[in-house]
């Protein structure tokens, strides 16, 4: 016999470019100065000067220890430059 199983799903979407990054940044920083104990990463992104990509980074929660997981690939890259390897080792 199978069991019923119950899925909750949700999204969260903000307008703006990395707006998502950033509200669940601000909400984890919320819960935290309410001593609410979590656990994961939030991703930061910090533009660079002379590019047309910005750095992609992980911080852990609880700690704060950040994880770069992008690549600079220069100047004029326009593709992906999330590096799979450092995304492996955050999680």
């Amino acid at each position: 016999m199978d069991e019923a199983v119950e899925v909750a799903l949700a999204a969260v979407q903000v307008g703006t470019p990395h707006g998502t990054d950033l509200l669940l940044a601000r909400v984890a920083d919320a819960l935290q100065a309410r001593d609410i104990r979590l656990a994961g990463v939030v991703q930061t992104n910090t533009a660079r000067a002379r590019r047309s990509r910005c750095d992609m980074d992980l911080v852990v929660i609880p700690g704060g220890t950040t994880i770069r997981i992008s690549e600079d690939r220069g100047a004029g890259a326009r593709g992906c430059h999330l590096d799979p390897a450092a995304l492996e080792d955050a999680v």
